[in-house]
């Protein structure tokens, strides 16, 4: 969900929440004011302090629990760091970020009840306050199931509780020195800081790691090993012991000027014009629409894949509406591809033709093509380091009379790497063995294998790195498990 969503959320909860309670307090002064002639007077001070807590609480409970959907099955209980695991195995942002969110949003709740309460001005009673608010919060998602009992969101909230106390001993400690009083509690005050030097510390190690790293994390990373308990492995195929290198392939990362180029490029040799006052940025791809409003084009990051829709092929008011066309030939998909140009010099001898379901058709590259140099240099002098690459897919929906409906080209541009030392089949699977692999959360997986072979996968720094794919069945279904081909240090 995009910060800017979250924002909104929060700023309606907000809304709500001070609407509530100013009803409450109208309640206060006609009951017990009015009907109960009540004398006790309510200190401005402690109204605005019970104001904004009232508000920050409705907040908080309105984002976690009544803004979310019950779910139909009960989320599985994982154990204290799998957040941080899954975010690190699949190097996720949006994970990242909300894993930091955890702690942010409970630092007001830190700064707030000693502000307000002098029993808080005590950092066990206010780090146990807000283990247990988070602690009701993950016991309603668990019960309710409006998500995930999750240690780490315990965690997160405890410790961000903290912070927020000791940002609150430090505003203490400048307020007296700005009055010219002695500091409070020198000691106390920078003991208080621990929370958030450790956090700073913690998440800087984790983001330095990475950085430091030559490539990113593979997509197929496991992040918890499976139990032997819980799966059983089958296999007759003949995995080969032999060992070997292996390169990587360096993709492109785009800018949002580069989309925005490449977007335009698409639209102008279609005959249509890029809309730049509606350009919608998401954590992956950037969504583009045009000023006629035929077509909407979605581009990726990484890479540069994107897919594109024409809604005036799929959407026809002609009468009778066009329909996807099955039993086209590939010349006759590669002539309606032609409209694309950008398409073309992917489209390299070698890749595979194949027709999917409703009029769906798909061209693949299983492993790196050389392309065919545009330029005047010839193939045999080009350099290595200078030749590009093709490999990935580009699927169609096809309409007919060279009328494309949709199409998704994830054909990928890139260039060799370097070598690195390869897992022989034998080893692999032995990484299965282990429950070395990731898959959706599952009481049970019964696994046969039937084939192995090796594919490449874009990891979290845009190279594409080799894996081994096992195909066979998953509880008596068609699936495939995916291991890291490239040997660990």
């Amino acid at each position: 969900m995009p910060i800017s969503t979250l924002l909104g959320l929060g700023i309606e909860f907000a809304g709500l929440g001070t609407l509530i309670f100013l009803l409450l307090l109208t309640g206060y002064f006609v009951v017990y004011r009015k009907f109960l002639k009540g004398t006790k007077r309510l200190p401005v001070k402690r109204l605005l302090w019970w104001g904004l807590f009232f508000c920050y609480c409705f907040v908080v409970l309105g984002v976690t629990i009544l803004f979310r959907a019950s779910s139909l099955l009960p989320e599985p209980i994982h154990g204290l760091f799998y957040s941080y695991r899954d975010a690190w195995a699949h190097w996720s942002l949006v994970s990242w970020r909300n894993i930091i969110l955890n702690f942010c949003m409970f630092m007001p709740l830190g700064f707030m009840l000693p502000l307000g309460t002098p029993f808080f001005r005590h950092g066990l009673a206010t780090g146990l306050a807000g283990f247990l608010f988070s602690l009701f919060i993950e016991l309603i998602q668990l019960i309710t199931r409006r998500g995930m009992f999750e240690p780490d969101d315990l965690l997160g909230n405890t410790v961000g509780t903290l912070i927020g106390y000791g940002l609150y001993l430090l505003g203490c400690c400048f307020l007296r020195i700005l009055r010219r009083k002695k500091p409070y509690r020198t000691g106390k005050t920078l003991l208080a800081q621990l929370p958030l030097l450790l956090t700073v510390f913690v998440f800087g190690c984790i983001f330095l790691r990475y950085q430091s790293m030559e490539l990113g994390i593979n997509p197929s990373t496991y992040i918890v090993p499976y139990s032997s308990k819980r799966f059983s492995l089958k296999s007759d195929y003949p995995f080969s012991a032999e060992k070997g290198n292996g390169c990587v392939y360096k993709t492109k990362y785009l800018s949002l000027t580069e989309e925005k180029a490449l977007a335009k490029e698409i639209f102008e040799d279609l005959g249509v014009h890029l809309r730049e006052d509606l350009i919608d940025i998401y954590d992956n791809t950037t969504f583009f629409h045009t000023m006629e409003g035929r077509y909407a084009l979605w581009v990726d990051h990484k890479g540069g894949t994107y897919q594109l829709t024409d809604y005036q092929t799929i959407f026809s008011h002609e009468e009778p509406a066009p329909q996807p066309v099955e039993g086209a030939s590939e010349e006759e998909l590669r002539n309606a591809l032609t409209r694309w140009k950008l398409t073309s010099q992917a489209m390299v001898s070698g890749i595979s033709f194949e027709e999917k379901e409703n009029g769906w058709y798909k061209f693949t590259l299983p492993s790196p093509i050389p392309v065919p140099s545009s330029g005047n240099q010839g193939e045999a002098a080009m350099a290595e380091a200078d030749r590009h690459y093709a490999i990935g897919a580009l699927s169609c929906q096809y309409y007919g009379e060279g009328k494309i409906g949709q199409l998704k080209n994830q054909l990928i541009d890139c260039k060799k790497g370097k070598e690195y030392p390869l897992l022989s089949e034998q080893e692999a699977y032995e990484e299965l063995k282990k429950g070395r692999f990731y898959y959706p959360d599952t009481p049970f997986l019964d696994i046969y294998i039937a084939d192995c072979k090796l594919i490449f996968l874009m990891d979290s720094k845009g190279y594409l790195q080799p894996s081994y794919e096992f195909t066979g069945t998953i509880n008596g279904e068609d699936g495939y498990l995916r291991i890291p081909a490239l040997r660990r240090n």
